[in-house]
């Protein structure tokens, strides 16, 4: 039953993980401005460091959704330190007040303000894939193979179904 549980939250995140990759690379501009608005990064740095940094990001989301799909142990470790990444500069900036950045999940169409539950996602998320890489065996079969792509079909098929009745977006952000 855990191996069930594990395939199939390792389908779900890694598909997350490449469609929110894919929005990204389809507004490469945006989420550059995006990571310079999370003022991690100071705002004298030079503009190749925000470009690396938003390519860094991209590349990561990509090798580890993949690498979850395929069920590599080390993609549930670097799943964990991502999503930590991400809640800790959520989390940073909603105590700095600064609530009207995009949170630069870049599902393709929508626009996300930080916020509170969304840093707790983040955890949450980091969380699960936490027991993912601690429970993760070698073993593998068809049936935890297709319970895999269960996973990812039922995250392209949530995100889907909130692309139909997104919110309107004025300035890039939902209101």
């Amino acid at each position: 039953m855990l191996a069930a549980a594990r395939s199939f939250a390792e389908g779900g995140v890694g598909m997350m993980l490449l469609m929110a990759a894919s929005g990204k690379l389809s507004d490469r501009r945006a989420f550059i401005d995006t990571v310079a608005a999370y003022r991690i990064l100071p705002g004298s740095a030079p503009y190749f460091l925000f470009q690396a940094t938003s390519a860094g990001l991209i590349l990561a989301e990509l090798a580890i959704g993949a690498g979850l799909l395929t069920s590599m142990r080390v993609a549930s470790f670097g799943a964990v330190a991502l999503f930590l990444v991400f809640a800790a500069a959520i989390a940073l900036n909603m105590l700095r007040g600064r609530t009207e950045i995009d949170c630069g999940c870049a599902t393709a169409g929508t626009a996300t303000r930080i916020s509170w539950p969304l840093s707790l996602r983040a955890v949450v998320l980091a969380a699960v894939m936490m027991v993912v890489a601690m429970t993760h065996s070698l073993a593998s079969n068809s049936d935890v193979f297709v319970l895999r792509a269960v996973g990812a079909g039922l995250w392209v098929c949530i995100v889907s179904a909130g692309l139909l009745r997104a919110p309107a977006v004025a300035g890039g952000i939902a209101r």
